[in-house]
């Protein structure tokens, strides 16, 4: 499928992050880094406001004011604004839970898989088929969560095979798989239901084409531009080197 030009513009960005920050990731500790801040809760408690590169506080819920990076052993993403998620990597899947807002993700063949847990269900990585076969090749993708759905989008790199509550699907490059949370099928019931009888509860799946809409917004060539800032030494979340804005950015 063709995708957006400008697009597949800020998704090389991203990919020349990873080249600067080292092939295959290979780092030992997970790390997080703030453009901004980042709040960090543990049952329903403030426990402290990261402005600086840290490692990842693990199993915490962690709410983004600006954005953030986190950088894993074979995993890359970056937050927007806004976000609210927590990691738990012990176990032979990684738990990433999603309660509200967008991320775009950078991942090898060999990632480790990774259960996407979201209000709408639970989207878990099964196979990466990178288009590539060099060890720089990347797949790169976003999830976004709203009240009502969840969207696993591939936006360049390969295709993605995932497993959710009714079996696996493919993910092409162009392509997002929407999880809409339970919704009654029908208002109406059949003459032979009894008095008060509740529609059945049906979940709803699709995979289909990615709005143009979506990849031409500002905010991925924002992510794209944090990744990168991150990758070549980055570091300092200070205002005195400001974070550059993608030109398609509002």
């Amino acid at each position: 499928m063709r995708v957006n030009p400008m697009f597949k513009a800020v998704s090389w960005i991203v990919g020349l992050a990873f080249m600067w920050s080292g092939v295959a990731f290979a780092y030992p500790i997970a790390r997080i880094i703030p453009f901004g801040k980042v709040n960090v809760y543990r049952d329903g408690e403030l426990l402290q406001v990261l402005q600086e590169e840290a490692p990842l506080p693990e199993g915490a819920s962690l709410k983004i004011e600006g954005k953030c990076a986190v950088r894993m052993n074979d995993l890359y993403f970056v937050v927007q604004d806004g976000g609210e998620f927590s990691i738990q990597t012990s176990g032979a899947v990684n738990q990433l839970t999603i309660e509200n807002g967008t991320l775009y993700f950078a991942a090898i063949a060999s990632t480790a898989p990774v259960a996407f847990n979201t209000p709408s269900g639970t989207i878990r990585t099964e196979q990466i088929a990178l288009a590539a076969s060099d060890e720089s090749a990347l797949l790169r993708g976003y999830v976004n969560v709203s009240e009502d759905a969840t969207q696993m989008g591939v936006l360049e790199g390969g295709a993605l095979t995932v497993a959710t509550a009714k079996g696996q699907q493919s993910i092409a490059t162009g392509e997002q798989l929407t999880l809409a949370k339970a919704v009654t099928a029908s208002a109406e019931t059949d003459d032979d239901d009894p008095p008060g009888a509740v529609p059945p509860v049906v979940p709803t799946e699709e995979v289909g084409r990615i709005p143009a809409a979506y990849l031409i917004g500002g905010g991925l060539g924002v992510a794209a531009l944090a990744a990168l800032a991150f990758a070549i030494g980055g570091s300092d979340s200070s205002n005195s080197n400001p974070l550059p804005v993608s030109p398609a950015a509002p």
